[in-house]
């Protein structure tokens, strides 16, 4: 029977090469007629991790609900069992359920192993929620406890960061950044700085300017364009000044206008100025739909 190449796959996960680790799922599918319940666990969950990276959160809850409906009988490793409660959640979290996954969190019976990967997923769902100080404690002790290290020490700093940059402390996310990136650069671990592309990218293009560290792996991230600008030609058309970029890149998180002006070191009319003209460069009426619109054509 043919083994599922879980370390080629994983690896062409972790560099974000999407492509390849779909090619290699589907080959080990086309060649396996009945696989054994451990590779069948194992590539239903890859399966759903993959869609997941592919932006399908939709698809992924139906794919891991249906792995999960197969466990009723059978008891997992813990490990296992925390890597499809992360990715359920995470799922979720994808489709805007933010309550949903706080609450399902609160009672999960998941031992130490693998707390530090349940905790970066409640963090995600705590800053969601509006309470980055609350993120911010719970990734603390994984890192202490649990002595993370290599990729997810990168996705604890690499979440540790988004709580910062939510609440609007740039030099902290910077510094989140930088360990994240000491963190993934030794085992070209890609994939959360493309998850979380929208926030991070402004971060990692300050971090190139002003800190330099990890030179060449940050110039190897921001050339990964995100996928909405590689169908559209039409960004070009939209040139932003340095300051109107600047207010863009502030614009998905959760800040008022007035503590992005604090942020930034304007007036909080200044701020309006900028946002009235990201609007009409856009071409639409509101802050949601200038995020999504920025997405669509890469400025973000």
């Amino acid at each position: 029977m043919r083994r599922l190449p879980r370390g080629r796959l994983v690896g062409a996960w972790w560099r974000h090469e999407l492509a390849e680790a779909r090619a290699m799922l589907c080959a080990f599918r086309s060649a396996t007629g009945r696989p054994g319940y451990g590779q069948m666990l194992e590539s239903g969950l890859l399966e759903g991790e993959l869609l997941l990276a592919e932006g399908h959160p939709d698809r992924a809850r139906d794919c891991l609900a249906a792995l999960r409906d197969r466990l009723e009988r059978h008891e997992p490793p813990v490990a296992y069992r925390a890597r499809l409660l992360a990715a359920e959640c995470r799922a979720a979290l994808g489709l805007g359920l933010v309550d949903q996954v706080r609450a399902r969190l609160r009672g999960a019976d998941i031992g130490p192993p693998a707390s530090a990967r349940i905790a970066v997923v409640t963090a995600r769902a705590q800053t969601l929620g509006r309470e980055p100080h609350g993120a911010l404690d719970t990734l603390r002790w994984p890192l202490l406890r649990d002595g993370a290290h290599g990729a997810l020490r990168a996705d604890v700093f690499v979440e540790a960061a988004y709580a910062h940059w939510t609440r609007g402390s740039r030099h902290a996310a910077l510094d989140a950044v930088e360990q994240a990136l000491d963190a993934a650069a030794p085992v070209a671990y890609h994939r959360p700085f493309a998850d979380n592309g929208t926030w991070l990218r402004p971060l990692l293009r300050t971090h190139r300017a002003e800190r330099r560290t990890h030179a060449r792996f940050v110039d190897g991230l921001l050339c990964e364009a995100p996928r909405q600008a590689a169908s559209s030609g039409t960004a070009a058309a939209v040139v932003l000044t340095p300051r109107e970029a600047q207010v863009l890149a502030a614009l998905p998180s959760h800040l008022k206008l007035k503590d992005i002006a604090k942020g930034q070191f304007v007036t909080v009319n200044s701020i309006k100025t900028q946002v009235k003209s990201l609007y009409r460069k856009l071409g639409v009426c509101s802050r949601r739909e200038a995020v999504e619109a920025a997405e669509r054509l890469g400025l973000l």
